[in-house]
């Protein structure tokens, strides 16, 4: 019968806790990223841009229509081939393999997160309605100011319950690093139970670290979700 060894848990967990960091780096700013992308193609869909609005919709269907992995192959192996393939022949002496692992996984987070986002995006867009946003541009707002003004405060805050799932999503998807020899949180427990088979007790200490990195999430965006709910109706005051 197998025994569970809750000191060797422990070690993990101790051990797990100094990966954090990185799986914090690749899960904040693949998010940041993908947010940012997410608003470009969420807009460009919403306002319907010829030619484009093709391409991010063919975009959007790609990366939700598969797997987080095979995107995470495609970014680091398939799409440094082709780069290279270029470089060598133009000359260019800097190589694909010059860029950090943690960075080519930040890179396919964020696109696979981006995709996501937008959806969620143009839903707050679709909900908020065309009035309220063509009433801004009736009275002289740019659309920086459109974005700075109605969007973010009304629609972002509408959409942080969504937010803060895909945040989540994002942490656990993180975990496939490993995959890619990148030490986080869970390839840092799968090295550790390598040496004596207690696999078991590894990917428990690891379901302790990312639930307790969820717990964090979830309770700072409900805080910025409380915070604002409550400026994003006084701006709409304003307005």
């Amino acid at each position: 019968m197998m025994k569970f060894n809750i000191e060797f848990c422990l070690k993990v967990i101790e051990k797990c806790i100094s990966a954090v960091p990185l799986t914090l780096y690749l899960t904040l700013w693949a998010f940041i990223f993908g947010m940012i992308l997410a608003l470009i193609i969420a807009l460009v869909r919403y306002k319907n841009v010829p030619i484009l609005r093709k391409v991010f919709q063919l975009y959007v269907s790609f990366i939700r229509g598969t797997p987080v992995m095979l995107q995470l192959y495609i970014v680091y192996y398939m799409i440094p081939i082709a780069i290279d393939s270029v470089l060598i022949r133009t000359n260019i002496a800097f190589r694909t393999n010059q860029i950090e692992i943690k960075v080519l996984v930040l890179i396919a987070l964020a696109l696979n997160v981006s995709a996501y986002l937008s959806e969620i995006i143009r839903g707050g867009l679709i909900s908020l309605g065309k009035g309220e946003i063509e009433a801004a541009y009736s009275v002289g707002m740019t659309d920086s100011m459109v974005i700075r003004r109605i969007i973010i405060p009304h629609v972002f805050v509408l959409c942080i319950p969504n937010f803060s799932a895909n945040l989540i999503s994002v942490l656990q998807a993180s975990s496939l690093a490993y995959f890619v020899s990148l030490r986080e949180v869970t390839g840092t427990a799968k090295i550790m139970a390598s040496s004596n088979w207690k696999y078991f007790e590894a990917f428990v200490a690891t379901g302790v670290v990312y639930w307790v990195l969820t717990v964090m999430i979830e309770l700072i965006t409900y805080l910025i979700e409380e915070m604002a709910k409550r400026r994003g109706y006084n701006l709409r005051k304003q307005y």
